[in-house]
């Protein structure tokens, strides 16, 4: 199991945000949400970032 909870690859103006716990369906739990937030604000105050996708990782968005 990776530690890292969410990836973010950024090209072309897009920043692709993809949910890493595959294992547990995406399924969110308190360091999720502590990183998420700080991830996404990063993305909005980013000049370069003119689209952000929340995907997840695996056969799941997100079970939770």
């Amino acid at each position: 199991m990776s530690d890292v909870r969410i990836i973010v690859d950024k090209a072309n103006g897009v920043a692709k945000v993809i949910i890493n716990r595959p294992e547990k369906h995406n399924a969110m739990d308190l360091q999720f949400f502590r990183e998420f937030g700080p991830r996404i604000y990063e993305l909005s105050q980013d000049s370069e970032v003119r689209a952000i996708i929340l995907t997840g990782a695996g056969r799941s968005f997100c079970s939770g």
